[in-house]
């Protein structure tokens, strides 16, 4: 009995230093000659690739699309803006003023058609696009309080409306009116210099400005 349990445990020595010795065989030491072959075989995989290493990476859905592959058109590619300030726009509807959103108000300028000028604003924080009416000849600005003004204008961000709507902007400063009235003044004149015959039955439209100043927290 003693010697068949010794043998028995003899046998599964062996046979734990025989799979621990195929074990060792099978396992590659990480020496420095592994390590210059690991490094050289990147190197040469690498150089293969070449410029078809970033279509590599997108095709498995790895890295980052660059600055050019996010660009999205605007509209405004071939525009400068000459006036830019944060404001509270808002429309009236029904009698009352209804706030259109908050966000920078742009007077752009077309650089290729000559006179061309519209309003632009987008909405702070998503940009969506709440503002977006050309300058007319007799497009009128009137003061509303110290920080406001309203105009008449056709937006074309406003959904299911094609018509004259009336509009009012606020800043944060009563100087901030006056340029943005110098801004938008200046242009309506270029209109009347180029005689833009698709506005002119625009101009004897008359729409009533409300007394009462929209009420809204500060831009």
């Amino acid at each position: 009995m003693t010697s068949s349990s010794g043998s028995s445990s003899q046998s599964s020595h062996s046979m734990g230093r025989g799979w621990f010795a195929r074990k060792s065989v099978n396992t590659c030491p990480l020496t420095v000659t592994n390590l210059l072959v690991l490094a050289y075989l990147v190197t040469r995989i690498l150089l293969f690739l070449g410029p078809h290493r970033r279509l590599l990476v997108n095709s498995v859905g790895i890295g980052f699309p660059t600055k050019q592959e996010l660009s999205i058109e605007t509209g405004e590619e071939n525009e400068k803006a000459v006036f830019a300030a944060d404001s509270v726009l808002f429309e009236f509807i029904g009698g009352s003023w209804k706030e259109r959103g908050k966000g920078e108000l742009k007077v752009n300028v077309s650089s290729i058609e000559t006179g061309k000028a519209k309003l632009v604003m987008r909405s702070k924080g998503n940009y969506r696009l709440i503002l977006n009416a050309s300058l007319y000849a007799g497009m009128k600005l009137t003061n509303m309080e110290k920080k406001g003004v309203t105009f008449a204008c056709i937006n074309s961000a406003s959904e299911g409306k094609d018509g004259l709507s009336t509009y009012a902007v606020k800043f944060k400063d009563p100087s901030i009116v006056e340029e943005f009235k110098v801004a938008v003044t200046g242009h309506i004149v270029e209109e009347f210099k180029v005689a833009v015959t698709g506005h002119k039955g625009q101009t004897a439209v008359s729409l009533r400005t409300p007394e009462n100043s929209p009420k809204a927290s500060d831009v």
